[in-house]
Order: structure tokens, then C-alpha cells, then sequence
């Protein structure tokens, strides 16, 4: 297993077209196993939580900034999928 998490200050948000994209890319990575956080889309704050099967989102009034963590079932290719969703991401 690997892991990265974010935590962004209050300025930074995507998109919810760019957020779209990044699920889709993130979906696409093969060790990918799961995504969840609070993140700033739209001027929105969303609570996520994604595994390969499942999405759930759900609108969130108590955060002030954005915060999320990726989960891969392996580490092998780890610094090239991290590139990818860093470029989706910022």
C-alpha cells in the first residue's frame, strides 16, 4: 500500500469540471484503491470518499480548507502516478 495527502489553504479550489477529470484519471491508475477528503470545488466545499466501485460526495459546511488523501494497493509505480495526479490536481 501507498499514500499521499494534501492539505491546501484557504485560497486554492478546482474546478468541478478539472475534479471530474482528476476522478476519471484517478480511476484510471492501476494500483489506485481509494480517494477521500474535503475539497473546495467550485467555491463549494465537497466531503469524497471513492474506491474503484463506489462515490459517494456530499455538500460539507464546516470545512475552511481543502484536505485529501489518495490510497494505492501498491507502491511500484508510485512516483509516476503521483506526477499524473499533481498535474490534474494543480
Amino acid at each position: 500500500m501507498a499514500s499521499v495527502g494534501w492539505i491546501t489553504d484557504g485560497s486554492w479550489q478546482i474546478s468541478r469540471e478539472r475534479f471530474e477529470q482528476f476522478l476519471t484519471v484517478l480511476k484510471q491508475q492501476s494500483s489506485f484503491w481509494r480517494f477521500k477528503g474535503i475539497l473546495q470545488v467550485d467555491k463549494y466545499f465537497e466531503e469524497v470518499n471513492m474506491t474503484v466501485t463506489e462515490l459517494h460526495r456530499s455538500p460539507s459546511d464546516n470545512a475552511v480548507s481543502s484536505r485529501f488523501e489518495c490510497i494505492f494497493s501498491d507502491s511500484s509505480d508510485f512516483e509516476s502516478t503521483l506526477a499524473t495526479i499533481n498535474t490534474s490536481l494543480f
